[in-house]
């Protein structure tokens, strides 16, 4: 309960991203890794990809809460792994 207080308060977690920094940071990289798509922040937490295979809508929940809860060593991995699960269908 408590992580998820943290997680709706915009805990920083240290020097990490809020949810609108994170959303921001993970769409960057997403368009960078498919640049054919289209990637657009709608909220916290939340993207649309628009690409030629399909479209789709990614949620950030799940991501984030694991985020903030990993050592900042670990973050990167965390944000990596993401990226590739967004990235097969795309």
């Amino acid at each position: 309960m408590k992580g998820m207080l943290r997680l709706l308060k915009g805990w920083r977690g240290g020097s990490g991203f809020s949810p609108m920094e994170f959303t921001e940071h993970f769409a960057e990289r997403l368009q960078a890794e498919c640049p054919e798509a289209e990637v657009t922040v709608r909220g916290d937490l939340e993207i649309a990809i628009q690409s030629p295979i399909e479209n789709s809508t990614v949620f950030l929940e799940n991501a984030y809460s694991e985020y903030v809860q990993s050592s900042k060593e670990e973050r990167g991995e965390v944000i990596q792994s993401y990226l590739a699960g967004a990235l097969e269908t795309h």
